[in-house]
């Protein structure tokens, strides 16, 4: 069963967290800048300070926003595709360690995976994967992130690292000669789905 488990990241992977942030910051009268689509950055998105960024990031995962979040490109069908075949998913988010934010994100991936989910963890926002990760180490299990960082964790402990690629990561290549693959934005799960199946 366990070559049955994928683990993956939640937002860029799963989950459309960009898209409802600028929701959100929209409402708060603080639109996307021009010219600002590629940056991973917040501050340079819209033009705030590193402290607003943390309050108003906070205020968002910790909102009734979090569980209303769309799936990200193909992942609805391509999960339940995979899931239909026996896979399951463990997902590993950098969301809030707060009870009320779990629940949130679980009530979202069941609206959209239902049962494909099998454990999810949230770990505190911005924190670093590679310790969490270690419970899983050598067991060759493909991991899917949209953090350069967090995938090449991942990889130095034997996992299979599969990137999907932002307009914010695609720069980051210092840790490409780690992971397994990088697969497309458009249709990143269609891509992950061959992987997979060829690793079969």
């Amino acid at each position: 069963m366990n070559d049955k488990i994928i683990l993956t990241d939640a937002d860029g992977c799963l989950l459309n967290w960009t898209a409802t942030f600028n929701i959100f910051m929209h409402s708060k009268g603080l639109p996307s800048l021009p010219g600002t689509e590629s940056n991973y950055s917040v501050e340079a998105k819209h033009g705030i300070t590193r402290i607003q960024t943390r309050k108003l990031i906070k205020e968002f995962n910790h909102s009734d926003y979090i569980a209303d979040l769309h799936a990200f490109a193909d992942a609805k069908e391509y999960v339940s595709k995979l899931n239909s075949e026996g896979y399951k998913f463990i997902c590993i988010t950098s969301l809030s360690e707060k009870p009320s934010a779990y629940d949130y994100r679980a009530q979202n991936l069941r609206k959209h995976f239902g049962d494909a989910i099998i454990g999810l963890h949230c770990l505190r926002i911005g924190i670093h994967k590679g310790e969490k990760l270690k419970q899983w180490q050598d067991t060759n299990l493909f991991w899917i992130e949209d953090h350069v960082g967090n995938a090449a964790a991942g990889a130095e402990i034997g996992l299979r690292s599969v990137v999907i690629n932002h307009p914010y990561n695609t720069r980051y290549t210092e840790y490409d000669h780690l992971l397994h693959a990088r697969v497309s934005y458009e249709h990143p799960w269609e891509d992950i789905y061959k992987l997979v199946k060829a690793a079969e």
